[in-house]
């Protein structure tokens, strides 16, 4: 269950780390459009690259 007030649902990050992963954007401007901080941003993309397929989904950072 995510949190009420959470910046980003599963949705978000999927869309965060695509924006810098797939279309090239940088970490700035990503966390710009998405409304998270550059660290917050960081924190999603480096969780997205590291983790296997099986994980991504869990973390909800692939699209089911």
């Amino acid at each position: 269950m995510e949190h009420g007030n959470a910046p980003l649902t599963r949705t978000g990050r999927l869309r965060l780390v695509r924006l810098v992963v797939e279309d090239g954007w940088t970490l700035q401007a990503a966390a710009a459009a998405c409304n998270v901080a550059k660290s917050t941003a960081h924190r999603w993309v480096s969780r997205g690259r590291a983790a296997s397929e099986d994980e991504r989904g869990a973390l909800g950072c692939v699209s089911e």
